[in-house]
């Protein structure tokens, strides 16, 4: 929600702490049948407060035109504010309590120190008093006026309610009460709603006086309410203000209890020893927060508040001068409101003069025919529901004196050595008394206006030149002088002040405000930090810098880059945080040579797609990427020989890539190398060609471009025969994808740089040791959401300490092992199906599941003989989901990878 203070006053206050009662109370209502309601429960939503400076607000009421009057005995007075909180006036009053107006715009005010009711006139002018005058009552705390006229006041200490004809005559009197405080009348139902303040109740009256019904509180921790202050009603609710719970109930006319809006404390919408609530006819409800001083304003249901901004002009011309135009900005909270304009005075108009939130308005102020003086009008802004927001406009008329005006009087000009751009600023000239003739000359050749001459009012744009080439470093000053002959203030200086630098300017952009990095310089030098989605600093000393982008969670971030700054240039870097994909679903590909089927699956394990890639059965290697930037993953499979192939969520094949017939147990995976938004293919495979030694083991590089796999060439080569997996990802937080190849003997991770001529370059090598009973799979993803990719290896290796035997025989056992990404152990290690005895490195994947941030972890069922193709997911901690996921492939394990589709 937006905080706005209604009004625009603020202060500080006493807090008195309260209890807050939260049990439910017993509701006595004698003609109560049934316990649902009738009514519903408002949609409440708090749109700020007034705060009301050195006030106590006590009662409230509000008029036909949505004006809000309160009372505060502080002051001694009724202050009025229009419906939107610009206050309008003070009506001096003598401790004054309650108070209504009438449909006339007659305003009743009780008296305490005075025991009367008073009638004032809508300009706040003593009319009469009710009945005998002074004296007349002890303590008339609240007021309410029926639709025919009638006057109700509530008379706390005489624990009446009296009744008196607009003219201020006695009708009669309700006896009997304790302590009544709260008034309304519901002139539908022919219904007096009192609240009984000591009785905690509130007691609802017909028009003849006798008691119909009432609403109970009840004890002090038994009730929704326990002292009723005020009250207010709508079609189907009642309002009541408990100011010992520091809340309104409200409960339907039939007495069952609604909601509670608001609570005890200093926040919108909260309330300390709240007194009074009124509703205005756009559902609007007003609540007199006493020991906040403040008025709480909230919306109900289907609500309407027009806001204008600014709410109040001041402005001040000269006599006989040009009329100046003010822009108003016209919203609305709740519903969008359609307005009318008129205002008070004819030297004050708005244009348009209706129209519809939001919309721009024009105050055009003129003072033809205004002599020397202050003038204020009100423009008022009236919605479809009679509600009134007003505009003050305060004017100063000043008489003509002939005098020269220049604004700004001081410049500051600050220039980038060898910048082609030179800095300019505007001056304005302008006077009073009439025009003047004005000529400009400066002391410094670096600066120059664009005019030398001219008639005020007028602008000049005063410009740093060329000659400013032959400055070197430093600090300078001139001046530029306006003559306007023998005016007043003539001639006039504009102070300039220049700063030359040998600097450069780097602006990083990015697309959401919790963006950070750190720009730090090659060698010795300045660093620099920012935050947010734009960033800039014009005095950059010219070097070499590399720029890395901070972690935010549930998102990529950009890579890390080095850039040079030049004198005098510009450099533009985008830090453009990409959303982290959610996988949607799991991937399952046929893990022996038995089989040939694909299945994509849902997280919870059901089928919606199934195909068959390739015609002879054989593992499937599955893989996922984003290949042509659309945000949703296409489908990568492999024969695990040399074929390639992908397909579309459902099924539908796109592009395939035969290799060499002496190439062989082709593995791939997917990630966006180049960082241009879409995921490129790194495929392996082995060379069978032996005389190839240098080849034996080749890494390509494809893209995916208009419906083709494009093979762009190899970018690594090594003399090893043995099978071997891939995977990447940022294993180093830098932004850019790494490429990590497994085998028996190792796991090592390569740096990327396609552009290089070694376009793989090794960062670490983990030795396996002897461990690796077969190739492990492998797999990466962030599983402690700190941006740095972990490394997941499927392993099998042997049991040598008879885990799984209870003879002690040594066994092999599938296992998965996390690596950090700098390729140390993270202390992560799960066996996904020891407890079925399946042999067999399990195959992996990672990826976030639940859209915490943290990747989870997928286990397929290793590719053994024995193995059924079942698939296990665990939390990013290692801990069984118990979740298993049989596939429809029976035999020879399951090959996986997570997929995000739309």
């Amino acid at each position: 929600m937006k905080k706005v203070v209604w009004g625009g006053e603020t202060m500080r206050v006493k807090i008195i702490c309260l209890p807050i009662v939260i049990a439910l109370s017993t509701i006595i209502f004698l003609s109560l049948s049934e316990f649902a309601s009738a009514a519903t429960a408002p949609v409440s939503t708090p749109l700020g407060y007034n705060t009301l400076q050195g006030c106590a607000p006590a009662r409230i009421a509000t008029d036909s035109s949505g004006k809000i009057y309160v009372t505060d005995a502080n002051t001694e007075s009724v202050r009025v504010f229009s419906n939107n909180g610009v206050p309008l006036s003070n009506i001096r009053a003598n401790k004054p309590l309650g108070v209504a107006v009438d449909s006339s715009g007659k305003i009743f005010v009780g008296s305490v120190s005075e025991g009367s009711v008073s009638v004032f006139s809508s300009e706040g002018s003593l009319l009469y008093k009710l009945g005998a005058g002074t004296g007349e009552f002890t303590m008339p705390s609240d007021i309410a006026i029926s639709s025919s006229g009638t006057v109700y006041v509530t008379d706390s200490l005489q624990n009446k309610v009296k009744s008196y004809t607009t003219a201020g005559a006695p009708l009669s009197s309700i006896a009997g009460l304790n302590f009544p405080t709260g008034i309304a009348v519901d002139d539908a139902a022919g219904e007096i709603y009192v609240s009984d303040h000591s009785s905690g109740t509130v007691k609802i009256f017909g028009m003849d006086g006798i008691l119909k019904r009432y609403i109970k509180g009840g004890s002090m921790f038994g009730s929704v309410f326990l002292r009723p202050q005020g009250l207010a009603l709508d079609s189907t609710r009642v309002y009541i203000v408990d100011a010992y719970n520091s809340t309104v109930a409200v409960y339907g006319k039939d007495g069952i209890f609604l909601k509670y809006m608001g609570n005890y404390g200093e926040g919108a919408g909260q309330f300390r020893t709240p007194l009074d609530v009124v509703i205005d006819r756009s559902n609007k409800v007003f609540v007199t927060n006493h020991n906040n001083s403040r008025i709480e304003m909230i919306g109900i249901d289907s609500y309407s508040q027009l806001n204008i901004s600014p709410n109040t002009i001041n402005l001040s011309v000269f006599e006989d001068g040009s009329p100046i135009t003010q822009t108003l900005n016209l919203t609305s909270t709740g519903n969008a409101a359609g307005w009318v304009a008129s205002s008070s005075n004819s030297w004050a108009t708005a244009s348009p003069a209706a129209g519809t939130t939001p919309s721009d308005v024009y105050i055009t102020v003129d003072p033809a025919g205004l002599s020397a003086g202050n003038y204020t009008a009100q423009v008022m802004f009236s919605t479809s529901s009679g509600t009134e927001s007003v505009v003050l406009v305060n004017l100063e008329v000043k008489p003509q004196p002939k005098a020269l005006y220049v604004a700004p009087t001081n410049i500051s000009f600050k220039y980038q050595m060898e910048s082609p751009n030179y800095p300019s600023g505007n001056v304005a000239i302008t006077s009073s008394g009439g025009s003047l003739a004005w000529t400009a000359s400066s002391n410094a050749a670096w600066i120059s206006p664009d005019r030398a001459s001219g008639i005020t009012p007028d602008n000049i744009k005063l410009s740093i030149n060329s000659a400013v080439g032959a400055l070197g470093a430093g600090n300078y000053a001139a001046n530029l002088i306006i003559d306007g002959g023998s005016a007043q203030g003539s001639p006039a200086s504009v102070n300039v002040s220049l700063t030359v630098i040998n600097a450069g300017t780097v602006k990083v952009t990015a697309n959401i405000k919790e963006a950070g990095f750190d720009i730090i310089p090659t060698g010795t030098g300045t660093s620099y930090s920012g935050t947010g989605t734009e960033w800039s600093y014009d005095e950059v000393t010219p070097g070499d810098y590399t720029i890395t982008f901070k972690h935010i969670s549930g998102y990529i971030k950009p890579y890390t880059r080095t850039f040079t700054v030049k004198t005098g240039k510009e450099t533009v870097i985008d830090g453009t945080y990409r959303v982290k994909a959610i996988a949607t679903h799991i991937i399952a590909g046929s893990g022996g040579t038995k089989g040939k089927t694909v299945e994509v699956l849902t997280l919870d394990g059901k089928v919606v797609t199934t195909f068959e890639p390739f015609k002879a059965p054989e593992s499937i290697g599955v893989a996922a990427g984003d290949l042509d930037g659309s945000g949703t993953d296409k489908i990568i499979v492999t024969d695990h020989k040399k074929d390639l192939k992908v397909y579309s969520f459902e099924g539908l094949e796109l592009a395939s890539l035969k290799m060499e017939d002496w190439h062989k147990n082709a593995t791939a995976a997917a990630a966006d190398i180049d960082n241009d938004g879409k995921a490129d293919l790194i495929a392996g495979v082995e060379n069978d060609r032996h005389s190839e030694k240098e080849q034996r083991r080749i890494i390509k590089h494809l893209v995916y471009e208009e419906g083709k796999l494009i093979d762009k060439g190899e970018i690594y080569a090594e003399d090893k025969e043995d099978e071997f997996t891939i995977a990447l990802g940022d294993i180093n937080g830098d932004g850019k994808q790494e490429l990590i190849i497994a085998d028996e003997d190792d796991i090592r991770a390569f740096e990327i740089n396609l552009e290089a001529q070694d376009k793989l370059k090794e960062i670490w090598k983990v030795e396996a040791k002897g461990i690796y009973e077969d190739t492990p799979e492998i797999a990466t993803g962030d599983i402690n959401d700190d941006g740095i990719y972990e490394i997941a290896l499927g392993i099998e290796t042997e049991d040598k300490e008879g885990e799984n035997d209870k003879k002690g025989k040594e066994d092999e056992t599938g296992i998965i092992k996390i690596l950090k990404g700098n390729g140390e152990d993270y202390k992560l290690r799960i066996e996904p199906y020891n407890d079925l005895g399946y042999e067999g490195a399990p195959s992996v994947a990672l990826g976030d599941l639940d859209k915490d941030g943290l990747d989870e972890i997928l286990a397929g069922a290793g590719k053994d003989e024995k193995n059924e193709g079942l698939i296990r997911t665990y939390e990013s901690d290692g801990s069984f989901t118990n979740t298993t996921i049989k596939t429809g492939l029976s035999k020879f394990g399951v090959n996986i990878a997570v997929g995000r589709f739309k």
